[in-house]
């Protein structure tokens, strides 16, 4: 037959608590405090040192080379 009353209530407050808990962990991820230091400059340059410092060296040679170029002319 069907479960028990106390097994049912035992169950639905077990699925009580893994939702309150999968909500507590997507307010986590979406709270302001987090989406703000996700987007914060600081952190991008610290995760992108690497790249920034390629994408600043290629800036520099391409402006070298305008300016040597129009230097000649």
């Amino acid at each position: 037959m069907g479960a028990s009353p106390e097994q049912l209530e035992r169950e639905i407050e077990q699925t009580r608590a893994e939702l309150a808990h999968t909500i507590g962990r997507i307010e986590e991820k979406v709270s302001p405090a987090r989406i703000k230091a996700k987007l914060s400059p600081a952190r991008f340059a610290a995760e992108h040192k690497q790249m920034l410092a390629t994408v600043g060296g290629g800036i520099v040679a391409l402006m070298t080379l305008l300016v040597v170029r129009k230097a000649r002319r």
